[in-house]
């Protein structure tokens, strides 16, 4: 499940409970105003128990949730007992825990209440089933679960296996959420309290206390917690060390107007509120051509917990309305030259980090103009390679015929092994001389070279491409 079909029901939901989902009364209120979600969260009861098992949308004005559930099987068990869920905000997938045979790691489609199994829960052997009854996702992916009421498990997301981390020291912890503002664990056990959890040992440390006890726990983007009272009504609280003074009574949860026992929140944030990498840095335009502009940048500053698998370049003519992608393959280096373009013409361009946890907003835009046609060199003439020793290849070549009112100052050399993509650039000391040996190749191997001069008024085309092989050792 992608974040596109995960959100794709929002239309639908929003014209369902959670069109007044930004509407609190004020007279629900225990604090000093109403806790409002983000425009476009979405906020789920399940049921597991009583004949309204399944998952509902909850309207946040009045605590109740319409059924989207469509299992409400009557045999061999009514229906799913849904006990915990996260979000994984690095996939944009939702997931429940389902205590019907052996407590199995289920995802959920939000529009609909479909379950997928993805395993039974279990400890390095099938047979070993676990009693898991909460999970949570922090924003990097990373999963626990509280396996028997108070032990600290990892939990593989694709697997379901837990792997074993600490004791909590705690009897019963029926919630596990991360905050996205601290990055930290919480959990709330029987006896009314709130914890942070050590994801290295599993110690619990609590931080504030509420008056009765929560069956479901979630926390919002915004750092906001969402909870049911056990057997009442949902609330919401801004602070977690003093829950009971900033709490929200949004109204007892019932799913289809039925009071079944609601053991978990599902909490599904809206899509622009997900974490995601900042842009590229420092994009520079280099020296153009008639046709092409060089282009450079650095990685984005923060990732987000995600790995960059490619940029995206996007280029326009000064002043155009719409924006054209540049094809250049994917690759994860910071630099590439937009070509297939019109000389003497102002571009502009920016760039997008393309991420393991989806794209960048693209960077500021840099403008470059191309070269007019009588201010290009020609191309160096006669490249040739000559000697070639194991480590080194000799290469000649004669002036361009034309310099268009230019004066030489360097060549440019690059070479790349025979078959492969990427070229690479001889590094040198500047010099107008029509020779260079180029050295540090690997014995034995086939290299294509080709030459550009650099001009005072730019630089030329390069030179069609010369083989050569190195001698073996």
């Amino acid at each position: 499940m992608n974040l596109k079909r995960l959100f794709a029901f929002a239309a639908t939901i929003a014209s369902m409970a959670l069109s007044s989902a930004l509407v609190i009364p004020p007279a629900e209120a225990n604090g000093t105003g109403p806790s409002l979600p983000t425009a476009g969260d979405h906020l789920f009861a399940m049921a597991s128990s009583g004949e309204g098992k399944g998952l509902g949308s909850i309207d946040v004005s009045t605590g109740a949730a319409l059924g989207l559930a469509t299992n409400r099987i009557l045999t061999p068990y009514p229906g799913d007992s849904l006990t915990g869920a996260a979000f994984n905000p690095t996939t944009g997938t939702a997931y429940v825990i389902n205590e019907i045979s052996n407590h199995k790691l289920q995802s959920v489609n939000s529009s609909t209440g479909a379950l997928t199994t993805i395993a039974k829960m279990w400890l390095g052997a099938p047979s070993a089933y676990k009693y898991v009854r909460s999970i949570a996702i922090s924003d990097s992916g990373a999963a626990y679960a509280i396996v028997d009421n108070h032990f600290l498990y990892s939990l593989n997301l694709v697997t379901a296996e837990v792997t074993f981390i600490g004791d909590t020291g705690r009897t019963d912890l029926p919630s596990l959420a991360f905050n996205p503002i601290d990055d930290l664990l919480y959990a709330v056990d029987g006896t009314n309290g709130v914890f942070t959890i050590n994801t290295a040992t599993g110690s619990a440390t609590q931080v504030g206390e509420n008056s009765a006890s929560m069956c479901g726990f979630q926390i919002d983007r915004a750092g906001v917690a969402w909870y049911k009272v056990c057997g009442g009504d949902l609330f919401s609280s801004t602070n977690l060390t003093t829950i009971d003074a900033t709490a929200h009574d949004h109204g007892p949860v019932t799913i289809d107007g039925l009071s079944s026992s609601i053991w978990a929140i599902l909490y599904v944030p809206a899509a622009s509120s997900l974490p995601h990498p900042s842009v590229p840095r420092a994009l520079a335009a280099g020296t153009s051509t008639t046709t092409g502009v060089p282009l450079s940048w650095t990685a984005p500053l923060d990732l987000a917990g995600g790995t960059v698998t490619d940029y995206r370049i996007q280029y326009r003519v000064t002043g155009a309305a719409s924006w054209s992608t540049f094809s250049d393959g994917v690759s994860t280096t910071a630099a590439a030259t937009v070509t297939g373009l019109t000389a003497a013409t102002s571009y502009q361009f920016h760039v997008s980090a393309v991420t393991t946890i989806g794209n960048s907003e693209y960077s500021s835009a840099v403008t470059k103009s191309t070269l007019a046609l009588s201010k290009i060199t020609s191309v160096p003439r006669n490249l040739a390679a000559g000697v070639a020793t194991t480590s080194s290849v000799a290469l000649a070549w004669t002036v361009p015929a034309s310099l268009n009112g230019g004066v030489i100052t360097d060549y440019v050399v690059q070479y790349r092994k025979t078959g492969t993509s990427k070229w690479l650039t001889f590094s040198h000391t500047a010099s107008a001389t029509r020779a260079r040996k180029v050295a540090g190749l690997t014995a034995g191997k086939s290299y294509q070279f080709k030459v550009a001069a650099r001009t005072t008024s730019g630089n030329s085309p390069y030179t069609g491409v010369v083989s050569k092989t190195t001698k073996s050792r």
